[in-house]
C-alpha cells in the first residue's frame, strides 16, 4: 500500500478519489466535492485546525481514502470520511487506512505542542434510521469495524449532526470516541469537542447557517453562542 496526502486541490488524483467517494457513500451523507476542496483551501489559513486528506494506492489505483480535521484547542481529531474500494474489502485495508490517519492526527498534536493526541471522534449511522435489511447489515458492519479498531460508542450522549443539505433536519447519529491518552472524557469536555467540530467543520467549511447550528447544539444540551463565520 502506498500512502499519499492530498494537499493541492488541483491534484489530478482527486478525480479518482471522488469517483470512489460517489460510489460508496449514499447521497444523504455525501458532501459536495466543493466542500472537500474548501477544506483543503481553508484550513491552510487557519492555525487552530488542520485538514488531512489521505489516499491509499495499489500502485496507481485508488483503493482507500480518509479525511479528518484536527482541532488544536481541544487537541482532538474528527474523522469525517473513511472508505475502501468494495473489491479490496475484507483484506484489512480499512483498518490500515484508519491507523494511518490516526498517526497523522497524532503528528498534528505533537506539532501543536502536546505530548499526545487526546481523542479521535467520528460519526456513524444509527440502526434505527436504516430502512432495509441490507442497510441494517451494513450499519452493523461499520459499527463493529470501529469497535474493532478501538472506538467506543458514547451511548450516553444524544448526538446529532447538522443537516448537510438544505431543507433537511438534524440527523441523530452514533458518536464514537477513541481515547488516545486512556483517560475518560467527561461530558463537559465532550461538549467542548463537539462545539469545536461544529465551529471548525460545519460552520467554517460547510457554511451551515448559524441559527441551524445553534438549534442542533441546543438539542444536545450545548447552550453556547455560535460566532458568525
Amino acid at each position: 500500500m502506498i500512502w499519499h496526502e492530498i494537499i493541492d486541490p488541483k491534484e489530478e488524483i482527486l478525480m479518482d478519489i471522488f469517483d470512489l467517494y460517489d460510489r460508496i457513500f449514499p447521497i444523504e451523507v455525501r458532501e459536495p466535492h466543493a466542500v472537500l476542496i474548501k477544506s483543503l483551501q481553508t484550513t491552510l489559513k487557519d492555525a487552530s485546525q488542520s485538514f488531512r486528506f489521505l489516499v491509499g494506492l495499489d500502485q496507481t489505483k485508488v483503493v482507500s481514502f480518509a479525511t479528518a480535521h484536527y482541532f488544536s484547542g481541544v487537541n482532538s481529531g474528527f474523522i469525517v470520511y473513511i472508505g475502501t474500494d468494495p473489491s479490496y474489502q475484507n483484506h484489512g485495508i480499512g483498518s490500515q487506512t484508519l491507523a494511518k490517519m490516526e498517526d497523522w492526527l497524532q503528528e498534528n498534536a505533537l506539532q501543536a505542542g502536546y505530548e499526545s493526541l487526546r481523542s479521535i471522534i467520528l460519526e456513524a449511522e444509527q440502526m434505527e434510521s436504516m430502512s432495509t435489511e441490507h442497510e441494517r447489515i451494513e450499519c452493523i458492519k461499520r459499527n463493529r469495524f470501529f469497535e474493532k479498531n478501538g472506538y467506543h460508542h458514547a451511548s450516553h450522549f444524544p448526538y446529532v449532526q447538522p443537516p448537510l443539505h438544505a431543507e433537511e433536519s438534524a440527523v441523530p447519529l452514533n458518536l464514537f470516541i477513541k481515547l488516545i491518552q486512556g483517560v475518560d472524557i467527561e461530558t463537559v469536555e465532550l461538549m467542548n469537542i463537539i462545539y469545536s467540530m461544529y465551529i471548525g467543520k460545519y460552520g467554517l467549511i460547510n457554511q451551515i447557517n448559524e441559527r441551524i447550528l445553534h438549534e442542533c447544539l441546543q438539542i444536545m444540551g450545548i447552550c453556547v453562542r455560535i460566532p458568525s463565520v
